[in-house]
């Protein structure tokens, strides 16, 4: 990851706001990745489950993408915390070795070939800890306690005097020295949503910053700092279902449990409950995001 800024600032350390743009880029580059994995098992386990006409090519693909796709998960992963990353290869590289390579049949003869193989990919793809879900679990356990919102905390305007400490990553050509600053608006649409049904402005601003926003006209990273402490959340809402989402991270004990908004999946890992919302409506999307605004910011 260090050679990585350096390369980006001209073989000198990036600057905070940059990267603040890199941390921000690549964990929605992960939750990309996460979302093509999961949209593959799902997929798999559809055609499992219907009456669709495939082949042996079909599923050996499949388990191919797959596999390829844990790869680049973890590679998100470990460009976003390098240190302890081998474990995570190690996990992917678990996973990729235990691939069905097939042909298997079907013990009761009722199913042809390939439904008896796709079995067995959809089984290891989403069971068990050497699975999709399992290398997802490893994943988020390992970049969350690692976004360190401190690190980008000088940059935002309101640090330490409100509830969100916000930080325009596209911001504005500054104004003009000579004139009084006013307030900046709240661009960000996700954060815009959860600000309605959160804490009125005065309210937030009693309260010690708890919260480090990164923003953009259509998407929020909102990362918690002390309390409540770790949670992270993500959203998109730019008007497409190929690409608008939320998702969410709650450690143990952070927050009562319902939190997540219906229509939410979610997955425990060892840290806490993760949990995720995509190829939504876009009234549901923006439904969650007031819910989750009610219950995790300042009031």
């Amino acid at each position: 990851m260090l050679d990585l800024l350096k390369r980006v600032a001209g073989k000198r350390e990036a600057r905070p706001l940059t990267r603040a743009r890199l941390s921000f880029t690549r964990f929605r580059k992960l939750l990309e990745n996460t979302r093509a994995a999961l949209n593959l098992v799902e997929d798999g386990s559809e055609k499992l489950s219907g009456d669709y006409i495939f082949d042996n090519h079909y599923v050996a693909a499949l388990a191919d993408a797959v596999k390829e796709q844990a790869g680049r998960m973890v590679y998100d992963a470990v460009v976003l915390a390098p240190e302890g990353g081998q474990d995570l290869w190690e996990a992917r590289d678990e996973f990729a070795a235990a691939i069905p390579k097939g042909p298997f049949s079907d013990p009761a003869g009722v199913r042809e070939p390939e439904y008896a193989f796709l079995a067995e990919v959809v089984r290891w793809m989403s069971e068990g800890e050497s699975s999709i879900p399992g290398i997802m679990a490893k994943i988020y356990d390992h970049v969350i306690p690692k976004l360190a919102p401190e690190e980008f905390l000088a940059l935002a305007e309101n640090a330490g005097r409100g509830g969100i400490a916000l930080i325009d990553l596209w911001p504005k050509a500054a104004a003009d020295p000579a004139k009084p600053a006013a307030p900046s608006p709240v661009r960000s649409r996700p954060l815009s949503l959860m600000l309605m049904e959160g804490g009125g402005g005065a309210a937030r601003e009693a309260l010690e910053a708890s919260w480090l926003a990164l923003t953009e006209p259509e998407s929020l990273d909102l990362r918690g700092r002390g309390l409540p402490a770790g949670i992270v959340a993500a959203a998109t809402l730019g008007g497409s279902m190929d690409t608008d989402f939320i998702f969410v991270f709650v450690p143990h004990g952070a927050v009562s449990a319902d939190l997540f908004p219906p229509g939410f999946h979610r997955q425990k890992t060892g840290l806490g409950v993760m949990g995720w919302i995509y190829d939504a409506a876009h009234k549901d999307l923006e439904a969650a995001l007031a819910h989750l605004g009610k219950r995790v910011l300042p009031t």
